[in-house]
């Protein structure tokens, strides 16, 4: 499963990897994400890309960054709490459903 760290232009480190349903479940999750995604994942957030490059493996961290910025934000973590909040859950982003 390939995978990149970056950081933004903010300075916040993120790692990138894609992300596909194992064939057994694939029939569970919503159209969009039956042929797979991209994760953003940093200290504060997760962000999904349904749509992404094949080769967004060699982007530069400025072109991931500007995937990051199309992505959709799933999770975050409260600054108030420090909980981790979803906003929604397409069975994703688990380890058993990443690409190996």
């Amino acid at each position: 499963m390939p995978e990149r760290t970056f950081q933004d232009s903010s300075g916040t480190e993120w790692l990138v990897y894609d992300c596909s349903p194992r064939p057994d479940i694939k029939r569970g999750f919503a159209r969009e994400y039956q042929s797979g995604w991209l994760c953003f994942q940093s200290s504060t957030e997760k962000r999904r890309l349904v749509k992404f490059p094949e080769d967004w493996e060699s982007y530069s961290p400025q072109q991931l960054e500007e995937l990051c910025e199309k992505a959709v934000i799933v999770s975050w973590v409260s600054p108030a709490t420090g909980t981790p909040r979803m906003i929604d859950d397409p069975k994703a982003d688990r380890d058993d459903d990443r690409k190996r």
